[in-house]
């Protein structure tokens, strides 16, 4: 595969960095969708893009018909994001809207009389 040799559109951020090269330039961002993308963040300084964080094994969670493209993430909101949630962007749930450092905490176990014993059934056929 050739990669074309097309420049960026004016209205992205680049650093012009030979390993910033995307299969695809959206151009026109009116005609795209938005993806819910899942990842690992990267908070170290990046040379190779615009910003400063990347995104790292990112997946598509799904597509968002239900939002507009000029609605999507811009790097200064994603930055804001990483620097309030101390270097992470994991949901505590699939369609959870905390992010995974504000978990719930768990209930404490009970000790002593209060404590239910559970007794484990093996049906015949597996003994």
């Amino acid at each position: 595969y050739e990669y074309p040799k097309k420049s960026a559109p004016s209205f992205y951020q680049v650093t012009n960095h030979s390993k910033e090269r995307p299969d695809v330039w959206v151009e026109s961002p009116e005609k795209s969708v938005i993806l819910a993308i899942t990842s690992d963040i990267r908070t170290i300084s990046s040379e190779v893009f615009a910003a400063p964080y990347s995104l790292r094994f990112p997946r598509i969670d799904r597509v968002r018909y239900d939002k507009p493209w000029h609605e999507c993430l811009d790097v200064q909101s994603f930055m804001e994001l990483v620097h309030s949630s101390n270097g992470t962007t994991q949901r505590a749930g699939p369609d959870d809207g905390r992010l995974a450092s504000e978990k719930p905490k768990r209930a404490k176990a009970v000790k002593g009389e209060g404590r239910k014993k559970l007794a484990l059934a093996v049906p015949s056929h597996f003994a």
